[in-house]
């Protein structure tokens, strides 16, 4: 990854002579039609780049079996590191090949779309074909990925208002999802997370309600954020002219994944044999706790849509505007001194 970076920064700055992104966009803009290709060449680098830290298809096979293998909370911090490599697609590629950048405009948009949605697919896959919890949550982290890929690639300011809505829900939730996994696999001794018969599960009561609710939210289930996130998504994809496309995939992949997630339940909760005697780790009350405060974002999320939307509506508007954010950097009198 860093060195198909240090290429496509060479290579970008090789052509255009400079690597401020604001600096970069205008250069882009003027390019001479001898140096589009190289410029789109070394942009299309850059979101292969991207796209490894977001696990976008292909890039993804790295990201199941890291996040399935690591700890509970290491895990949960990692949620949040590939929305890095989404944001990334957001700042560099929507300023510099935005609607001012000519021929190049639009360079990355139906790429990431169709690449968001093929990596939907394989994810919804994966989600149904997981032997374990964990595992599964990692599959479901890379579903949420790829539907935000899917937001991002529709590339409309009502879609990128969307995907930042969508992105606050994940992210928590995604979160919540591998806490919950490492307090069943303690609670079920040498059986761990796994989808096989094993021991009742202690406070079945009290987790198996919790992984009631993360199961709806994450699968984005009414009445939660994640039904809200995706309407909104969806409401977004009818500008698209692969609006058939997005809604059958996210459609199609929210059923799977509410089958898989009601299979998984099922094993973890009522496969069980009570004859079975293992040694069992307490389960800390910390970590309930800290689970539950997390599912409790999704709730909190529809309860304040309005302000939340409001919100995304406003940082949308403000990232896409990248005629202002140009303005703004080039003006500043540093940049005016050294140019």
């Amino acid at each position: 990854g860093s060195s198909l970076f240090l290429f496509a920064v060479g290579t970008l700055y090789g052509v255009v002579g400079t690597l401020n992104i604001a600096d970069l966009a205008v250069k882009i803009s003027q390019a001479s039609p001898a140096d589009e290709g190289i410029i789109a060449a070394a942009g299309l680098l850059l979101l292969v780049v991207f796209g490894i830290k977001s696990a976008m298809f292909p890039l993804y096979l790295w990201l199941p079996g890291a996040y399935a293998q690591t700890s509970a909370a290491v895990a949960a911090l990692f949620a949040i590191m590939t929305k890095v490599g989404l944001y990334a697609i957001i700042r560099v590629h929507g300023t510099l090949f935005s609607d001012q950048a000519g021929a190049l405009a639009g360079l990355h948009s139906n790429v990431v779309l169709w690449l968001g949605i093929i990596t939907l697919l394989l994810a919804t896959f994966g989600v149904y074909a997981s032997r374990g919890l964990k595992e599964q949550a990692a599959f479901l982290i890379l579903a949420s990925v790829a539907t935000l890929l899917v937001g991002i690639g529709i590339n409309t300011e009502q879609a990128l208002s969307a995907t930042l809505f969508y992105l606050i829900h994940s992210t928590l939730i995604g979160a919540a999802m591998f806490l919950l996994a490492d307090i069943i696999a303690q609670s079920r001794g040498a059986f761990e997370d796994k989808f096989r018969m094993g021991p009742a599960i202690h406070h079945a009561k009290l987790i198996g309600s919790l992984f009631i609710i993360a199961a709806i939210a994450i699968v984005g289930m009414p009445p939660l954020s994640g039904f809200m996130g995706k309407v909104l998504l969806l409401q977004s994809a009818l500008a698209s002219n692969a609006s058939m496309w997005i809604y059958a995939a996210i459609l199609s992949g929210s059923l799977i994944m509410i089958m898989a997630m009601a299979r998984s339940g099922s094993n973890l909760f009522y496969n069980v044999d009570t004859q079975i005697q293992v040694h069992t780790a307490a389960v800390k009350k910390r970590s309930i706790y800290w689970v539950f405060l997390l599912l409790m974002s999704s709730p909190i999320l529809v309860i304040s849509a309005g302000p939340i939307s409001s919100f995304t509506d406003k940082m949308s508007a403000q990232l896409s505007q990248h005629q202002h954010y140009i303005d703004s950097v080039l003006t500043q009198p540093a940049f005016a001194e050294d140019n």
